[in-house]
């Protein structure tokens, strides 16, 4: 979280997308613990928001299971389509992690970007073990959640 040091590494040109053995990079870091000055920062030197964890767990997945919203709106400034499109290892979607979480914020950024987009986007999409996102927010017993989804069609 200390953008100075961000600052200073880059200036002597660290790589911005080395990954921990597990596969997290610092944009995945930064995004989830909510660093949303750094995640600007590293995509604008040429993070990688496509890149993924062993279990194919995005920066995008990171932000939206933590909720961090303004995370979600910057790495969402990149190739839409493609963000929207990535499943972990399980098959889960975005919607998948945002109904683990269940912040009706969060999935007002994601449904909102995917309409400015014109993106169609299947929200009865399923997991490996058949589940949908409502299915997910129902075991974690998020009743706002699913009457959010519910609102929205």
């Amino acid at each position: 979280g200390h953008l100075q040091c961000v600052y200073y590494l880059l200036r002597f040109h660290a790589d911005v997308n080395l990954a921990k053995n597990s596969g997290a990079s610092p944009l995945f870091v930064a995004a989830r613990n909510g660093h949303h000055r750094i995640v600007k920062h590293l995509l604008k030197h040429g993070a990688d928001p496509f890149c993924v964890q062993e279990d194919f767990r995005s920066p995008l997945h990171t932000a939206l299971l933590y909720s961090r919203l303004r995370c979600i709106r910057l790495i969402l400034r990149g190739n839409f389509q493609q963000l929207i499109e990535q499943k972990d290892v399980y098959d889960w979607t975005t919607m998948h992690f945002l109904a683990k979480r269940g912040s009706c914020k969060a999935a007002r950024v994601l449904l909102h970007s995917l309409r400015q987009s014109q993106i169609a986007f299947d929200l009865y999409q399923v997991d490996r073990f058949g589940n949908t996102a409502m299915h997910i927010a129902a075991f974690n017993h998020r009743k706002k959640f699913i009457a959010y989804l519910v609102g929205q069609g």
